[in-house]
Order: C-alpha cells, then sequence, then structure tokens
C-alpha cells in the first residue's frame, strides 16, 4: 500500500512539473513572438505556474503524511504478532541484554519459573529467586560465550525437569549483546521413562519367582524324587500352580498393554445392570463358598449402560475376587448399584457401582498407588492369593477407557470400598 501510494505521488508531481515547465516555456515563446504580449497573459502564465508547483508538492506532501500515519501501525501490528506469538508458545523464552538485565519474559517462562515479568524487567539476571542452577548456568554461557544445553532439576514452585537451551548473541568473542534462553519442560518424559523402566524392572522380578519355582521343582524331580509317589505329586502341583501363575501374568501384561495402547477398542452396548451383575456374581460363588463368604447384591432392574460388556465383566470379577482374597473365613462381599440423576454438579444420568467388603483393609498411607502395576499392600499374601500385581491397574484403564473414575475407601480392620462411576451413555 505504502508503495502505490508513493509511485502515485511520483507521477502526479512529475505531470504537475511537466505541465508548469510547458506553461512557462509557452509564456517566454508568447513575450518573444509578440512584443507587446498582454499583462493579463503574463500574469496568467505565472499564475499557472506557481499553482503547479504548489499543487505538485501539496500532494506529495499528503501522500509523505499517509505514509507516516501508516508506519506505526504496521509497527504496531508486528510487535502484536510477535507478542502473541511469545505467550503461546508451549516453551519458555527469556532473553538478557547486553547488561545482563532482564529485557523478556513470555508467559510461559513466568508460570514454569514462579515469577512475574513486571517485577524483573530491566533488572540484573541474579535478582531472581531461587533459580540458583538456573543463573549459575547463565553466569556460565555468558563467561563462555557459548552454546550450553543441560538438563536442570528445579524445586519451584513446583518440581520440573528442563531442557534448557542458552544460546549468547554476539557478532564475535569480544563484543557481547546479550543472550536468548529456552526452556522446556520434560518431567512428564522423564516420569514415563522412569515408569517404563520400573515396570520392565517389575516384570523381570515377577518373571522370575515363578520361573525359579519351576525350575527348582523340576530339577529335584530329574535327581531322584520322582520315585517316591507324594513327593512327585506334590512337587508337579507346584510346578502347574506357578505355570498358571506365569500364565496370568503373561496373560495380564499382554492384556494391559493392548488397554493402554487403544489397540483393543471398546465393544459398546447396552446392559442391564441387575441381570449382568447377578450373573457374574453367579460366576464368583464357588470360590466365595470355599472361605464361607457371603455375595449379595442390590441392584434395582431396569437400570442400563451403555459398555463394553467384557471389560465391565473383567472390572466386577477383579474387585469381588479381590474383597473374596481379603476378607477372612465367614465374611461378606456386597455390591450395588444406583442411578445418579443429572444436576448441576453432573453433566449426564451416571451409574454408581461399589464392591465393598469387611476384610482386612488397606492402610491409608497405600491408598494412592493401590492403581499402580505391580504394587501390593502385602506382597506374600497376593503372592499366595495368585495375584499378579496388575489387576487393579487393568481395572483403572478400563474405567479410565468408559469415561469414568474409580476411588476407594477403606480402613485396616473394616473392609474395603471401591466406587465406580459411569456415565450411562458414551458419547463419542
Amino acid at each position: 500500500m505504502q508503495k502505490k501510494l508513493a509511485r502515485y505521488a511520483l507521477m502526479a508531481s512529475s505531470l504537475l512539473s511537466l505541465s508548469a515547465a510547458i506553461a512557462g516555456v509557452l509564456t517566454f515563446y508568447l513575450l518573444d513572438r509578440f512584443d507587446e504580449a498582454p499583462l493579463l497573459l503574463w500574469t496568467m502564465m505565472l499564475l499557472v505556474i506557481a499553482a503547479a508547483t504548489f499543487a505538485s508538492l501539496h500532494f506529495s506532501y499528503q501522500a509523505y503524511r499517509r505514509r507516516q500515519k501508516l508506519l506505526p501501525n504496521r509497527i504496531t501490528e508486528n510487535e502484536n504478532r510477535l507478542t502473541t506469538v511469545l505467550d503461546n508458545l508451549i516453551s519458555a523464552v527469556v532473553m538478557i541484554g547486553d547488561r545482563e538485565q532482564i529485557v523478556l519474559l513470555n508467559k510461559t517462562a513466568e508460570e514454569m519459573l514462579g515469577i512475574q515479568a513486571k517485577y524483573y524487567l530491566d533488572k540484573h539476571y541474579s535478582d531472581i529467586h531461587y533459580h540458583e542452577e538456573l543463573k549459575r548456568l547463565m553466569q556460565k554461557c555468558i563467561g563462555s560465550k557459548e552454546i550450553i544445553r543441560e538438563e536442570l532439576v528445579i524445586q519451584f514452585p513446583e518440581k520440573r525437569v528442563l531442557d534448557v537451551n542458552m544460546v549468547p548473541i554476539s557478532p564475535d568473542r569480544d563484543h557481547w549483546s546479550g543472550m536468548i534462553i529456552v526452556l522446556h519442560d520434560i518431567s512428564e518424559i522423564r516420569r514415563l521413562e522412569r515408569i517404563r523402566s520400573e515396570f520392565v524392572a517389575n516384570v523381570s522380578h515377577e518373571l522370575k519367582t515363578p520361573i525359579a519355582a519351576v525350575k527348582g521343582f523340576a530339577e529335584t524331580l530329574l535327581s531322584g524324587a520322582v520315585n517316591d509317589p507324594d513327593t512327585a505329586k506334590s512337587f508337579l502341583q507346584i510346578i502347574h500352580d506357578e505355570s498358571e501363575r506365569l500364565n496370568r501374568l503373561i496373560l495380564n501384561i499382554l492384556d494391559l498393554s493392548k488397554i493402554e495402547s487403544k489397540q483393543a477398542p471398546l465393544q459398546l452396548s447396552p446392559i442391564e445392570l441387575h441381570q449382568f451383575l447377578d450373573k457374574t456374581i453367579s460366576m464368583m460363588e464357588p470360590e466365595a463358598e470355599k472361605k464361607n463368604i457371603r455375595l449379595t447384591m442390590q441392584a434395582d432392574k431396569e437400570i442400563y449402560i451403555e459398555a463394553d460388556e467384557d471389560r465391565l465383566q473383567q472390572v466386577v470379577l477383579n474387585l469381588i475376587s479381590n474383597g473374596i482374597s481379603y476378607t477372612g473365613e465367614g465374611g461378606s462381599v456386597h455390591v450395588s448399584v444406583r442411578l445418579l440423576e443429572a444436576d448441576e454438579d453432573r453433566v449426564q444420568e451416571e451409574v454408581e457401582i461399589v464392591v465393598e467388603d469387611n476384610g482386612i483393609g488397606i492402610p491409608e498411607r497405600d491408598l494412592p498407588r493401590i492403581f499402580e502395576r505391580f504394587y501390593r499392600v502385602d506382597k506374600a499374601r497376593s503372592r499366595s492369593s495368585g495375584g499378579t500385581g496388575l489387576g487393579l491397574s487393568i481395572v483403572k484403564h478400563i474405567i479410565d477407557l468408559h469415561r469414568g473414575t474409580i476411588h476407594v475407601e477403606s480402613k485396616v480392620g473394616e473392609g474395603s470400598r471401591f466406587i465406580i462411576k459411569l456415565p450411562v451413555i458414551q458419547y463419542s
């Protein structure tokens, strides 16, 4: 736009100047041709020259003023664009000036470092509180005038792992113009790496135990114990039980992997919960009868939910099985269902499924971790009951896939209460 206005002004100025020149030449021609040229003609020609010159200058001045008005708008527009980009970056950006003062802090940097730009702009970087290690890296970059990339753990305003990149702004090693610092929060990446490492270690440990048992008893049988029928039968039963445990562990690992990677999508269908729970509980009755544990259910008829029936059954079976395993002789496990109507706090209708027992309970310190993979409250008892340590983790992932929630209430010596809330309809 500015270039067009300048071009038009130049063209107009040139035309007007040309007209003035022609008028001047014509005037002198007439004066030369007619010795007694009228004074009026002479006056008119001078007025034409003056008017053309004035018009040319005026038009050029107006074009210049338009350009000057547009220039600040363009500068402001570019500044706004740059500010918008910086404020919406997921990375923190800090700029240090030639006097080692802070000249730029974007919003992410404020949130990540727990500081406010209005208090630190134009202040020396050493005035930043809490982040001593970060200031040490700044001093190192200023002193060496070289690019620095390091991983840094900060504790304020919360614990974070940062990927720190510092780039000096200097034409050469003898001149210092400032420094740009870019911080990436890689806390989640490091957390996932730690979980993966722990998972591999736990799987190795869990596999090692049954394999060692199978190997040990097989070697004993081969060394001559097979000739004693009673000993051989006992050892073979142990080998069978450990191989079953090993098989359950492998199947649970594969199942958890499928659920986490969403390779097995939910097969949604309407489920009538009274009939569903009646069938599920009947599957667990033989196991409950071994310990004289009473299984009860309370569920109104005609309560429907949209869910993956096989996955939901896997959840309920796991919770009932845990209740039976951790409840003493003559105890009870109760399953109840109720419909929660939509209200101000609840966007849509939900179904609440509660599985509770009067068993040994869970210590309060262990409650936040019971849905972690391979976490066991009582490791010896869990293994003796055939548990793999993955059941509740699978339960949590299945509930998450159904956009639901699960939490537990428990007191040692009184029992545990697992509460599941699922939306009635699974909106895509």
